[in-house]
């Protein structure tokens, strides 16, 4: 079965809903597109272990990405972002949270409690 996915530089506005039937799926790369948004069934991919959404136009994240309990690494910087989800505290296997580039001005208190969390890098977004 299909362990990762590459669609970067692939222009896509919306995310490709076939994804969330690929279960199994590991690694999903949709960096360096134009993705306004996320689903919420961003949530269905349960064995989601890493995670590169940078470079595109996310607004937001959906709560319910707090779903992937098996992520470790979540790449979101280059985006418009200006708030995290409070559930992301919830990601207690998440590693690495890359967020440079991005609009943030505060980090939730919630993350405090992933005590797997060693890197967070956080530039503003010019």
């Amino acid at each position: 079965s299909l362990k990762e996915l590459i669609l970067t530089r692939n222009q896509f506005i919306e995310f490709p809903d076939a994804t969330r039937f690929i279960k199994q799926l590991h690694f999903l790369d949709l960096s360096n597109n134009k993705l306004a948004k996320l689903p919420d069934t961003i949530g269905q991919l349960k064995q989601l272990e890493r995670l590169s959404l940078h470079n595109n136009q996310l607004n937001t994240i959906p709560k319910e990405i707090s779903q992937l309990k098996q992520l470790r690494r979540l790449s979101i910087g280059d985006n418009n972002l200006t708030y995290l989800p409070i559930e992301i505290g919830e990601m207690h296997t998440l590693k690495y949270l890359y967020l440079s580039g991005t609009n943030i001005d505060t980090i939730p208190e919630e993350l405090n409690q992933l005590t797997n969390l060693y890197i967070v890098k956080t530039r503003k977004k010019s």
